[in-house]
């Protein structure tokens, strides 16, 4: 729990330089089980600033130069950084751009919908309707 909540420090320490704030945090904690959980916040962390950017490759990079035990959970904190960090009631619409990025794996973008849509976007709404239909059972019922 300790540190978790100081992962929201990190930013500011490493004057928001996401390089720097891994390798800060692997000298603490790396091969630790809660590990993945951390860098879960991390990276949705980094994206409150981040968001307001118009390409997020970076973002995907950065991920996927971590150890590979902890790609996934830096890769879920970017979908939580849309979520909890987007306009209100509209979470969706950078976030949906986001999981059409071409960089992205196929299972990267099959979570990307999996996340966004289960969290922002109803059944039946026409936001839901609009995406691809492999994609639509992900959405709120």
């Amino acid at each position: 729990s300790c540190y978790y909540e100081f992962t929201g420090l990190i930013g500011d320490v490493t004057q928001h330089d996401f390089k720097k704030a891994v390798d800060l945090i692997l000298k603490e904690i790396n091969g630790k089980d809660f590990a993945p959980r951390i860098f879960l916040k991390l990276s949705a962390d980094f994206f409150q600033t981040d968001i307001s950017n118009t390409d997020y490759t970076k973002n995907v990079l950065d991920c996927r130069a971590l150890p590979d035990t902890l790609i996934s959970s830096c890769f879920n904190g970017i979908l939580l950084g849309f979520i909890a960090h987007g306009e209100p009631e509209r979470q969706y619409i950078k976030g949906l751009e986001f999981c059409q990025y071409s960089i992205l794996t196929s299972e990267e973008r099959d979570r990307c919908y999996q996340w966004l849509l289960g969290q922002t976007v109803k059944t039946h709404s026409p936001v839901c309707q609009s995406v691809e239909e492999k994609y639509r059972q992900y959405c709120q019922i």
